[in-house]
């Protein structure tokens, strides 16, 4: 018999969320300490650390579901097909970044630069069509969440970061 505890997702992804984000804190503050530059806005630490603190929200979210669920066993026949459909649609994605080129084209508005290049394109519809293998059917949802996010990444690398996107 097994430990239901091990069978529960949710709890099981929290934890390797929680190791994965601790252990990208530890090599950012880390690396930050050794590193020549001590200022935040210029080292390239922060973004590991931003992400490590992502992770760490993600976790405690998880592990808060996982504790709040009462039925621990979940169907595993379906659940291999969409994980793997997911994972299919992402390789679609890193393949189209690094395959497809487009022109670049910027928009700068005030101090922000708005690009068009194969990472908006590309990043716009992946969360489109992810969102409605997923089961999403609002249009305003459809249209506002992958435009808001390919918005928000782009400005976020592009000017803030400083990043070169594909």
């Amino acid at each position: 018999m097994k430990h239901k505890a091990l069978q529960n997702h949710a709890l099981q992804e929290g934890v390797f969320f929680l190791l994965m984000g601790g252990a990208l804190l530890v090599y950012g503050l880390d690396s930050h300490s050794k590193s020549f530059n001590k200022d935040w806005t210029q080292s390239a630490y922060l973004f590991p650390v931003i992400v490590a603190l992502l992770l760490g929200v993600l976790a405690v979210m998880l592990l808060v579901q996982g504790v709040r669920q009462k039925d621990a066993q979940q169907a595993a026949g379906g659940e291999s097909l969409r994980v793997l459909v997911v994972l299919l649609l992402t390789l679609a994605y890193y393949a189209a970044l690094a395959l497809i080129r487009m022109p670049y084209w910027a928009l700068t508005v005030s101090s922000l630069t708005l690009t068009l290049s194969t990472f908006e394109v590309a990043t716009f519809a992946f969360l489109l069509v992810l969102m409605l293998y997923l089961g999403v059917r609002n249009r305003k949802v459809l249209a506002s969440v992958p435009l808001a996010t390919t918005v928000f990444l782009s400005i976020l690398f592009r000017t803030m970061l400083r990043v070169l996107l594909p």
